[in-house]
């Protein structure tokens, strides 16, 4: 859907409370990302989201654009399914495996899934999260005008590897 955009929806709860209390009930609009306080946002129904199971995200209309926000529980990964630590646990694993097939397996076991699906699973998490810190780092070295950051973190990851044991 062109035009959505997900805000992350703070709050100290944990997945399973947020399910319990039916916590997306209470979510209020936020502004408006597209024209800011004058605009109206109306409610505009909710979605189910799992983990955790029986969750839903709250969703609101821009009267003005037409476009639709949804309010993303702030321990959920946003374009993924999962939550924040089972993308940390999968980035985790991909570092301390040897190959890609071994984190997969070890991510996926027990589950119904072919090994070229495992690992395709697994490599979509594992590279979202290094284009987002690549995009990050990126932006903190052009705002603090350090044009060298990215020689600099290359050779420190050229030597990691040079270092590291061979699978």
């Amino acid at each position: 859907m062109a035009g959505a955009v997900q805000i992350r929806l703070e709050t100290d709860l944990t997945g399973e409370d947020y399910v319990k209390r039916q916590a997306w009930r209470d979510a209020s609009a936020p502004e408006c990302p597209w024209h800011g306080a004058p605009c109206e946002l109306a409610p505009h129904g909710t979605y189910e989201r799992r983990p955790p199971p029986g969750s839903r995200v709250r969703r609101f209309r821009c009267l003005q654009s037409g476009r639709t926000i949804s309010l993303l529980l702030d321990c959920l990964a946003a374009h993924l399914s999962g939550t924040l630590a089972e993308i940390e646990a999968t980035v985790r694993a991909v570092d301390e495996s040897p190959t890609l097939r071994k984190a997969a397996q070890q991510l996926r076991t027990g589950e119904m899934m072919e090994p070229g699906a495992a690992e395709r699973w697994t490599r979509r998490r594992a590279l979202l999260v290094q284009v987002l810190y690549s995009t990050i780092f990126r932006r903190a070295c052009f705002t603090l005008g350090r044009r060298d950051c990215y020689r600099k973190i290359e050779r420190i990851r050229n030597r990691q590897r040079n270092c590291s044991p061979t699978p």
